[in-house]
């Protein structure tokens, strides 16, 4: 496997992760916003992701292909709403009740903490490629 494609890899898997973070940032910011129903409950995104085939070239070994992950497509949570009854509220509805996203602080710390964790991962392995390159061309005598 060439170092290049080990970047590629790497690339695809930071994008990923970066994808995860940004949509838990977004679903973190929507926790406390009030609606006056269930339709209008702001709905976070969740990253789909998938494993994707790189094309390795002539690097590869015979039917060993290499892998990575990424975004297959965001879809929107579809959890039901939490229902709080507070009738002073100014979107509260004629039974006093507020729509929130249900959204758990708990569980999106949880799922930024991976993120975060697999991006760096990434980036080690990015740069372990990239200083084993730089090795590389050293040996052999060209300087960049």
């Amino acid at each position: 496997m060439s170092l290049q494609l080990v970047q590629a890899m790497s690339g695809y898997a930071m994008v990923a992760q970066a994808t995860r973070m940004t949509l838990v940032a977004e679903a973190l910011s929507y926790n406390e916003v009030a609606a006056a129903s269930a339709a209008e409950v702001l709905r976070p995104g969740r990253a789909l992701l998938q494993a994707r085939t790189v094309d390795a070239g002539s690097a590869a070994r015979e039917n060993i292909p290499a892998f990575t992950v990424e975004v297959a497509g965001i879809i929107k949570d579809k959890s039901p709403p939490q229902v709080r009854y507070q009738p002073g509220h100014p979107l509260a509805n004629a039974n006093g009740e507020v729509f929130y996203p249900n959204i758990s602080t708990i569980e999106e710390m949880a799922t930024m903490i991976s993120a975060a964790r697999s991006f760096d991962a990434a980036v080690s392995v990015f740069t372990s490629a990239r200083q084993m390159q730089g090795q590389a061309l050293e040996l052999i005598g060209v300087h960049g």
